[in-house]
């Protein structure tokens, strides 16, 4: 269903799933559309590395760990929730030549690079297969953990671009996951910034998402899934991120989510 939603909407309405623009009336009556409400729904490919147990017990640990990403992204109700399906997965090793010097962590930005390129190809076979399901995001799973070498710091995860959903190559994302759901939120916060999020309390990330005001006006020190890591927060998502969500998703057009 396709409409706009206006001041008077009710929750009810909100929840309902619309690629309209919120309307508001302008001082001549007419409907000015400033933003969207609703639904968004994503498909995911889930690349594991080899140390994730193979079997009908690993099909259900992913499918639960998907399930506990669109759990957090649920909390940005009523303005916007985003749904990811997990459509395929497969075992990826990305080999020596991405790990650090003392070859206990893989690099951050040769993993990105590798990643890319994994996923190019990866995505290449599934079109000639799959022609009318696109891939939105693709997501690799380690037990490593991931270090930016530049900072010399263990990070949680990395990802593409910020706004680079369903844009060819940037759709890519990583997390550290210890096999008992530890990554969920790493994960979350990296296909966060691939929907066009910057960390609560930044401003906007220009001309990567056409239009976003950024997370200015919410707290870093909140704690939320884009703030400060370790707090009780951490599985909700702040006032600013379902906002950025809705104009990251917007410049890709229905096409990306639906």
């Amino acid at each position: 269903e396709r409409r706009c939603i206006d001041q008077t909407s009710t929750v009810d309405d909100v929840k309902a799933t619309i690629t309209k623009p919120l309307s508001l009336v302008d001082g001549k009556g007419r409907k000015e559309c400033i933003g969207w409400l609703g639904s968004a729904k994503l498909d995911l490919y889930i690349f594991y590395d080899g140390e994730y147990q193979k079997g009908k017990e690993h099909n259900s640990y992913l499918r639960t760990f998907v399930q506990k990403i669109n759990d957090i992204y649920k909390t940005g109700l009523p303005i916007l929730n985003v749904t990811f399906t997990l459509v395929s997965k497969r075992q990826w090793v990305p080999g020596d030549d991405v790990f650090t010097s003392d070859r206990k962590s893989l690099d951050a930005e040769r993993l990105k690079n590798k990643l890319q390129k994994y996923a190019t190809i990866v995505e290449n076979g599934w079109k000639k297969k799959h022609p009318d399901l696109p891939i939105d995001a693709f997501l690799f799973l380690t037990k490593k953990e991931i270090k930016n070498t530049t900072g010399d710091m263990v990070v949680s995860g990395i990802s593409g671009q910020i706004g680079g959903i369903c844009l060819e190559r940037e759709k890519v994302a990583a997390a550290t996951d210890n096999g008992n759901f530890s990554g969920v939120r790493g994960a979350a916060r990296q296909l966060s910034f691939l929907l066009g999020s910057v960390l609560d309390g930044q401003g906007p990330p220009r001309e990567l998402v056409r239009g976003s005001d950024g997370a200015q006006s919410c707290s870093y020190e909140s704690g939320f899934l884009m703030g400060k890591e370790n707090l009780t927060n951490g599985s909700l998502l702040s006032y600013c991120t379902p906002h950025e969500h809705i104009m990251g998703l917007r410049q890709r057009g229905p096409g990306c989510y639906e």
